[in-house]
């Protein structure tokens, strides 16, 4: 297992659910694939359960049992994208930020977005940068983490090689049936899903494309208190996925 060396926003409770959901997804893309990138794969999990500053692993924290979800209101179905297959693939997004407006960082009412680029699988995605900042690099070059300073919301993105396309139905399966998430929304076409709904205190929203047995995955998790303000946050980068 890597010792990665630990870090503040793998501390927070937002992204241990988000890291959480990350393990789960990875065991379900596994299996026994004969993936070349079988390694990469699984360093990506050992980098995002190395040992924090308290002793305890980021992993065992993860999966824990979720906190009891109170009564779950009707999940708004901000995703509008999601709803209909993904574009085709398209020519790597260009990797430049939006300019963010004069007088310092905004809040998530008001978000700036910025382009995460990932060369290794050449796919793109649209993040808030005034209100998630880029934090741990996932595996060795397969993603990226994003977080906001207060800790109360997180993004994930990755891809992982190997899979083949029937294991999105396994991966759609297990989420589903997760008993520590309440799912309010699911939708899915020709080799892609979203799901969304509760995990103890938070919102989560997945979205899982798998292509030339790549799969690329989203994964945002924000407290309930923030639904307003990620709604549209949500839409923008769910829509923005390319490559």
């Amino acid at each position: 297992m890597m010792n990665a060396p630990a870090c503040r926003p793998c501390r927070t409770a937002a992204t241990r659910c988000l890291l959480s959901l990350l393990a789960l997804g990875l065991a379900a893309c596994g299996g026994e694939s004969d993936s070349t990138d079988e390694a990469p794969q699984h360093a990506t999990e050992d980098a995002l359960t190395a040992t924090d500053a308290g002793g305890a692993t980021t992993a065992n924290t993860a999966r824990a049992p979720a906190d009891t979800a109170g009564p779950a209101g009707t999940w708004t179905r901000a995703d509008t994208a999601a709803a209909v297959s993904p574009s085709s693939d398209t020519a790597a997004a260009t990797a430049a930020s939006d300019t963010a407006a004069d007088g310092g960082a905004s809040t998530a009412d008001d978000p700036t977005y910025a382009t995460y680029q990932n060369d290794k699988f050449g796919f793109s995605v649209r993040y808030p940068q005034n209100v998630l900042q880029p934090a741990s690099d996932v595996g060795d070059g397969n993603g990226r983490t994003f977080e906001a300073p207060d800790g109360s919301a997180s993004m994930l993105v990755y891809a992982t090689e190997g899979p083949p396309p029937e294991k999105l139905q396994q991966r759609f399966e297990e989420q589903t049936t997760n008993p520590d998430l309440e799912i309010t929304y699911q939708t899915r076409g020709d080799g892609w899903y979203v799901l969304s709904g509760y995990r103890g205190d938070h919102i989560f929203y997945e979205r899982v494309e798998a292509r030339d047995e790549t799969f690329k995955v989203v994964r945002l998790f924000y407290d309930r208190s923030r639904k307003r303000a990620f709604d549209p946050i949500v839409r923008e980068v769910s829509a923005s996925l390319q490559g």
